[in-house]
């Protein structure tokens, strides 16, 4: 078969259904089960998040309410109209006279669960109108930063690296030297935020692990045993116990340690739990919030983690975040762009950035994050690669500092880690950003304070980032500190939460298992091809723009919705070519994406509008050309290229 008018067809019919449909960033390529389904995507499809005034909260405040009704009359009938199957408080271990979780209104912010097929940005929308809401949002899903690599202390090269191992020397953050000042105290408690921890792990047996106090707001009970290994790893960098003639040794080998279990056996959570675990973990006293987690570069924040986020700050606690691996250079994720929130990116053996590590004038700190080992399950160990593994290290290091000098703030502790940091060596391409970290460049964070300085270890002030140094945060006395606004979410309103085929489907009763599907299909069959990875790069280059415009306008989202359940049977026999009977192109497939076009080309931008006439130019020369079946089409043109 040769029908060149066909394979353009094809073509560029695949490229509309990437615009509209590929996954998002953080898609996964594993094994789907039945319980993970819901978590597959970049928001909950059943759940939204509200906040309610704060007249209303004092009304709502410590009541018990029903499972569907709030006594608030207006958003009662908005959730029958929406079938609202239950109603649920956020935040369920807060003291409703703390006058911090007053000023964030935590006690009104709830979990509204909906049947399965509700088109949750049509109630977002009708929510937000509502007069007694502040906010309503989507409940996005928090994922792990690391990279598992499956490949003793001689082994911890960003510890302590003599460069015969091929690294460079002093690529590591000198703990030796740090230890010689200060191995951490008990009085000092970090969280990890994270999948939980192995309690059982002969190298956490100190008992430092506070299992008295942990928690899990995955399945929510008392016992945060983590289930998936990402958390033990991240605890085991920051704290494993150390001078106990076995496995490795922890940044900061005297500290305690809280688990607080927010993500599940895949390495997933929600901004629900996000949110819970730092509040918890600020009510509970941690000084340090350690958060290997994020949610993707660009993709937007939580108002819901925002109010925690500030309210653990508000406390005095230190909130550290991974800064992501998306191979973003102009973007950190959240909650690491918070500016609240330290945003660690990563480091190799070599001392330079690592490729995969997120950054931008958001970013405070580097750290080791390339081949770093530490513990695994069953009392295991592994080398990882990742944000999260930098993370743990600064988390360490803190501890440290706070046992060292415990009357400095959060703020203060914040400022030395940044200060006392190490250039990266010169390699003739510069790592920076375009602009320095500075009051109008990036987060606004250094105060015009008076400050004293004795720093027998700092030559100069920093104007960016640089890689953590434990014995230089240590060696210095520091009084300055950053200012550290409130975190508003402010770019709430340009983000879209997730890939277009997401939101558009997410009114369909089977968009989980339509969405995998065409997942699937990227990662079996279009990353496979040459044209599929530039389908996979045209549909990058457009993905967010698209998804804002149908997360905005419900009549282009139920259009679009109209077209990719037309296709999905066409995507479901090019996954699978073996399937018996013919799916073959249509007139009617056709006209549904001359319809999508239509409508995104009149709300986007020139760039999208350019790309769109293009694809509707040769759509129209492909009317002549249909009734061929689709697998046949696709390994056509597969030979075209």
């Amino acid at each position: 078969m040769h029908n060149q008018p066909l394979l353009k067809v094809i073509h560029i019919m695949t490229m509309t259904f990437l615009l509209l449909a590929a996954t998002t960033a953080f898609g996964s390529k594993a094994s789907v089960t039945p319980t993970s389904l819901a978590l597959e995507g970049s928001f909950v499809p059943n759940e939204i998040l509200i906040g309610l005034k704060p007249e209303i909260i004092e009304r709502v405040a410590g009541r018990r309410l029903s499972p569907t009704q709030t006594g608030i009359a207006s958003l009662d009938r908005l959730n029958r109209k929406y079938a609202v199957q239950q109603i649920s408080p956020v935040f369920t271990h807060i003291n409703l006279a703390d006058p911090i979780a007053v000023k964030y209104g935590l006690a009104g912010i709830f979990k509204l669960t909906v049947p399965t097929g509700t088109d949750i940005f049509a109630m977002i929308a009708e929510y937000q109108r509502d007069p007694a809401i502040a906010y309503a949002e989507p409940n996005r899903i928090y994922r792990i930063t690391d990279f598992p690599n499956d490949t003793d202390f001689n082994k911890q090269w960003a510890l302590h690296n003599t460069g015969q191992t091929g690294g460079k020397p002093d690529a590591d953050i000198d703990a030796p030297e740090a230890w010689d000042i200060e191995k951490g105290k008990p009085t000092v408690l970090i969280a990890i935020l994270d999948t939980g921890v192995d309690y059982n792990h002969p190298d956490l047996a100190g008992g430092r692990v506070r299992t008295d106090i942990d928690k899990d707001f995955v399945n929510n009970d008392d016992d945060a045993m983590d289930d998936h290994g990402h958390g033990t790893y991240c605890t085991g960098i920051a704290a494993a116990d150390t001078n106990n003639a076995r496995g490795i040794a922890g940044v900061c080998q005297g500290c305690q340690i809280l688990p607080v279990k927010v993500l599940n056996s895949e390495g997933k959570g929600t901004a629900g739990t996000v949110a819970q675990g730092i509040q918890y973990a600020a009510q509970a006293g941690a000084q340090i919030i350690s958060m290997s987690l994020g949610y993707a570069s660009n993709c937007g924040c939580s108002q819901t983690v925002a109010r925690a986020i500030n309210y653990a700050f508000e406390r005095g606690s230190l909130l550290i975040a991974a800064s992501g691996n998306d191979y973003d250079k102009n973007h950190t994720s959240y909650p690491a762009s918070s500016p609240r929130v330290v945003a660690v990116g990563a480091t190799d053996h070599k001392d330079q950035e690592s490729d995969f590590s997120n950054r931008d004038s958001f970013l405070d700190v580097l750290a080791p994050g390339k081949d770093v080992y530490s513990l695994d399950l069953n009392g295991e160990y592994r080398t990882a690669s990742g944000t999260s593994a930098a993370t743990p290290h600064v988390s360490g290091v803190a501890g440290l500092l706070w046992s060292a000098r415990p009357t400095l703030s959060n703020v203060q502790v914040w400022w030395i880690l940044y200060q006392s940091a190490d250039d990266l060596p010169t390699t003739g391409e510069s790592v920076l950003p375009e602009s320095p970290v500075s009051a109008t460049a990036g987060r606004p964070k250094i105060t015009d304070l008076p400050y004293k300085i004795h720093l027998p270890m700092i030559s100069k002030m920093r104007s960016t980032f640089g890689r953590l140094n434990a014995y230089k945060a240590l060696s210095a006395s520091i009084t300055g500190q950053w200012f550290a606004p409130v975190d508003t979410c402010s770019s709430e309103p340009d983000c879209p939460p997730g890939c277009g085929a997401e939101i558009a489907l997410v009114g369909e009763a089977n968009a989980v298992e339509d969405l995998h599907l065409l997942r699937t299909f990227r990662d079996q069959i279009l990353v496979r091809s040459p044209i599929g990875q530039q389908w996979v790069a045209l549909y990058e280059r457009h993905r967010l723009e698209v998804a804002l415009i149908l997360a905005a306008d419900p009549q282009t989202r139920i259009q679009t919705r109209l077209a990719l359940k037309q296709w999905i049977p066409l995507i479901r026999a090019l996954t699978n070519p073996d399937s018996p009977g013919q799916t073959v192109l249509t007139l009617q497939h056709i006209e549904a994406a001359e319809s999508v076009i239509a409508s995104l080309a009149a709300k986007g931008s020139t760039e999208l509008r350019r790309d769109l006439d293009e694809l509707r130019k040769v759509l129209e020369k492909g009317r002549r050309s249909i009734g061929v079946d689709i697998r046949e089409a696709w390994s056509e043109l597969n030979k075209e290229r």
